[in-house]
């Protein structure tokens, strides 16, 4: 889950787009390959114009005698790919579910479901009125916002953070909080194997969220 500040300008989905991807970049797992090409291209550079170039050396052929093994991989990383929504469609506002009740995506249920975002929103708005925080928000233009976003976006304060509710809650598996810090239940591996859990991470998330209840929540699939 990627949370947006209240304080964020969002015209169209594409600024929200854009804001995801933003917060996702330092935690993907190939662009270590660009944050170490400075330090590639210095090593070439003082390699060639040092006297003992290409003097032959036994030794590993694996770190070239060097005693060092490069790696193009992004200690940080937490993703190879993403998209909004993606296996999670609808989960953050419950379309999902309703969608197995009343119908399939791409019928005429989702356009009926896609009407309760706005809902949602107003809903919000009008039990918060009197808050100060929530005064300067920018509200996305709904209608200038593909359909295919609408079920992934949902204000923080409209999530469902009963923990006992399972199943039902809107607790993700992680969160990007707006200073670009990633807060996660646990270190995700391949085949969907999880290391190091945090047994607290329910009350952790939930309280990350209650700081933020006036930010804009998007659902984001990663894969690793």
């Amino acid at each position: 889950m990627v949370l947006i500040p209240s304080k964020t300008v969002l015209s169209n989905q594409l600024d929200i787009e854009n804001f995801v991807k933003k917060q996702l970049a330092p935690f993907r797992e190939r662009d270590w390959t660009n944050h170490i090409r400075p330090l590639n291209e210095a090593e070439k550079r003082y390699f060639d114009e040092h006297p003992m170039k290409d003097t032959a050396e036994g030794g590993c052929e694996e770190c070239n005698s060097t005693g060092q093994e490069e790696t193009t991989y992004n200690p940080k990383s937490k993703w190879d790919w993403y998209a909004i929504g993606g296996r999670w469609d609808g989960w953050l506002t419950d379309q999902s579910t309703r969608m197995k009740k009343e119908g399939s995506p791409g019928d005429e249920n989702t356009e009926k479901e896609i009407g309760t975002i706005e809902s949602l929103r107003d809903s919000f708005k009008s039990d918060h009125e009197e808050d100060s925080e929530l005064k300067e928000f920018n509200w996305p233009d709904y209608d200038k916002m593909g359909q295919d976003i609408l079920p992934n976006i949902r204000m923080v304060g409209e999530l469902n953070l009963d923990t006992d509710d399972h199943g039902n809650h809107h607790i993700p598996f992680a969160i990007i909080t707006p200073d670009g810090e990633w807060h996660e239940k646990g270190q995700m591996c391949w085949f969907a194997c999880v290391s190091n859990e945090n047994v607290d991470w329910d009350q952790e998330a939930v309280e990350i969220l209650k700081k933020h209840k006036d930010h804009l929540a998007v659902a984001v699939d990663l894969h690793i």
